[in-house]
């Protein structure tokens, strides 16, 4: 018996929605957390199903409030940890909610499969991004462990510049959704 009956309808995928990869299908997004930790680097695993990426999206749910200039910032880093390409700052931009398409400084050419997005603010409120259902770390990070973790922390006291190198990662709850193009 196959794993799919033939009456099982397609899945959405990226295609569908003109983007390049996405962690997960964003009709699947429930909700919003304040990314918990200033000028700590969240990291979202996203699969690329298009070679070339020129920008990551996230989507804010609540604005951040006086966030500081130069210490907002996205990236895009390959599945090994390494940055491939940063984002101009996202203060301003990060201060009204919405999807939020994020050029990259240099557009990248990947390997199909795995990468990662990660983010960081600073400022007096933090922003809120959109996020899968409230579920544990382990259970968001099933099967999955350091440094391959689906959802995940890195470096912390970041302020004006992504790390060359992801730090160890520490699982999380916050399923935040990324999306590439």
């Amino acid at each position: 018996m196959p794993l799919y009956p033939s009456t099982t309808p397609p899945l959405f995928g990226p295609p569908d929605h003109n983007l390049a990869g996405w962690s997960y299908d964003p009709s699947a997004a429930q909700g919003g957390t304040v990314l918990p930790t200033a000028g700590t680097l969240f990291l979202s695993k996203a699969k690329a199903v298009s070679p070339l990426i020129t920008n990551v999206i996230i989507h804010v749910a609540s604005a951040g409030v006086t966030l500081t200039a130069n210490q907002c910032l996205a990236a895009l880093f390959s599945s090994a940890g390494t940055l491939l390409s940063a984002t101009a700052d996202q203060s301003a931009a990060w201060t009204s909610t919405g999807l939020k398409t994020m050029a990259l400084l240099t557009p990248q050419t990947v390997p199909l499969g795995y990468v990662y997005v990660g983010f960081y603010a600073n400022g007096t409120t933090l922003p809120s991004l959109s996020r899968s259902g409230t579920v544990s770390a382990l259970l968001a990070n099933a099967g999955l462990s350091a440094p391959s973790l689906r959802f995940a922390s890195a470096d912390a006291g970041l302020t004006t510049a992504m790390p060359g190198t992801l730090g160890a990662q520490t699982a999380s709850a916050n399923t935040y959704w990324v999306g590439l193009s």
